[in-house]
């Protein structure tokens, strides 16, 4: 049990750093793109895309975060493969 912990919290810490990372790099380069599109946009025409590339970003960081914990359950053999859920599904 104490190695399973020692995976799991270490996954939370490599996911916490990713999440960091990720949200300053879209912080920083979306003030770059907020800088060059003010010059020649309307600015509710700048929030509007400012606003949907930050969504869009973030929810694929947070997608691959996501990819980062189900490999952490599959890997190891945390989860069933497909064809034994189906049998556990169908004898209950």
């Amino acid at each position: 049990m104490g190695r399973e912990l020692g995976v799991e919290r270490a996954v939370v810490v490599v996911t916490g750093i990713l999440h960091v990372i990720g949200l300053a790099l879209i912080n920083e380069r979306l003030v770059q793109v907020k800088r060059i599109a003010a010059k020649g946009f309307d600015s509710i025409l700048v929030f509007a895309l400012v606003m949907g590339i930050t969504t869009l970003l973030v929810t694929l960081l947070h997608a691959g975060e996501a990819a980062i914990w189900a490999a952490m359950y599959r890997i190891p053999g945390g989860l069933p493969d497909g064809k034994s859920r189906c049998c556990i599904r169908w004898a209950q």
